[in-house]
């Protein structure tokens, strides 16, 4: 009876662990699942698969930025709002939808607002030490009140000629590392958007030492759009080639890939011929106007961009093809994702390529 009693006692055991271990992988495999809106791992299963974030500008109507996050945030693991305003005193203006603020939290989507200059002007925020952190504990204010999930500092200077701007080179710099230094107890993410480094638009001031910043932000976005803009003559407002330089540059100045997020466009310009003023040509815009009036684009092999010519009207913009081209890019050099200037310019054509982009295909 003592051997048969030993026997029922270890049967028993076995059974009870068995029962056990169904418990912890069936509860376990509840938790693991990831909410349908953020990145799953691309195929290999070596790495995750590259993040998509929407810039947000407020308004409203249907090219507002809104209706693309309502109809499109599927696709979307972030968003960088435009909310925030910094003066020259270090103060800050905030304009909050709250209407996307509560859908992105209801879905799961990480907001990471832009504070971005004022009237892109003043500068005494960066060379005036008590001006500069005033803004940082504004900024640390903004986001324990708001519970955000970073913040993304996107300061660009219009640049005045003849002007040395060292002193906001370095003011930056610093800026970026009093916030940095502030940031860290919390662990919300710093973000920064840079000027590309090479062949920049002429009217922004080249304020961001590269080097500096890499070992202080948490990621940057490398806002590789318009090489063509108000001002110039007509052309492509993010060449291919012009990308892929940039990406380098900013690769060989210290930024690791996870940590680089690639600013891709969903617009371009209409210029009159031969004229430098123009009009913002968005994707949604462009490709009603040629579905209307039965028009075709032709293909710039250079530049790896559509050119539509219309009366007298020279329109380049972006297509599907041509932000595939830049999304071959991301997946190349490994690099984190990509951040769109911005939601309401797109169409479902962007978002079919995206889509691609984020599940690994």
């Amino acid at each position: 009876m003592k051997a048969a009693d030993n026997e029922t006692n270890h049967l028993m055991t076995v059974i009870a662990c068995i029962i056990i271990a169904s418990f912890i992988l069936f509860f376990s495999a509840g938790c693991a699942k990831k909410p349908d809106n953020q990145p799953t791992e691309i195929s290999s299963g070596s790495e995750p698969a590259p993040v998509f974030c929407g810039f947000y500008t407020n308004g409203s109507g249907p090219s507002s930025s809104y209706t693309s996050l309502a109809e499109h945030w599927p696709y979307m693991q972030e968003i960088s709002p435009l909310w925030y305003y910094i003066w020259g005193d270090g103060t800050i203006e905030e304009e909050i939808d709250q209407q996307a603020l509560a859908l992105a939290r209801e879905k799961n989507i990480k907001v990471i607002p832009l504070a971005a200059l004022a009237y892109n002007r003043s500068s005494v925020v960066l060379t005036e030490p008590t001006a500069r952190q005033t803004a940082v504990q504004n900024i640390i204010r903004i986001m324990r009140d708001n519970n955000y999930d970073g913040i993304n500092i996107d300061i660009e200077i219009v640049k005045s000629a003849g002007r040395d701007y060292t002193p906001e080179m370095d003011g930056f710099t610093q800026f970026i590392k009093e916030l940095a230094a502030e940031m860290k107890p919390s662990g919300q993410r710093l973000d920064v958007c840079l000027v590309p480094l090479v062949d920049p638009p002429a009217d922004i001031a080249q304020i961001y030492d590269y080097q500096a910043i890499c070992g202080l932000a948490d990621r940057a976005v490398l806002m590789a759009y318009d090489y063509h803009r108000k001002g110039t003559l007509p052309g492509p407002v993010a060449p291919l080639p012009w990308v892929e330089d940039n990406i380098r540059a900013a690769l060989a100045a210290g930024f690791l890939p996870q940590r680089l997020s690639l600013g891709i466009p969903s617009y371009g310009y209409d210029w009159p011929e031969n004229g430098t003023e123009c009009d913002i040509a968005t994707m949604k815009n462009v490709s009603d106007l040629m579905e209307e009036r039965g028009l075709s684009a032709s293909w710039n092999d250079d530049a790896k961009t559509p050119c539509l010519v219309c009366g007298n009207r020279e329109i380049w913009f972006e297509n599907d093809r041509s932000i595939e081209g830049k999304t071959n890019l991301i997946k190349k050099y490994r690099l984190v994702g990509s951040s769109m200037w911005r939601l309401g310019y797109d169409n479902s054509s962007f978002w079919h390529v995206i889509g691609k982009l984020i599940a690994g295909s």
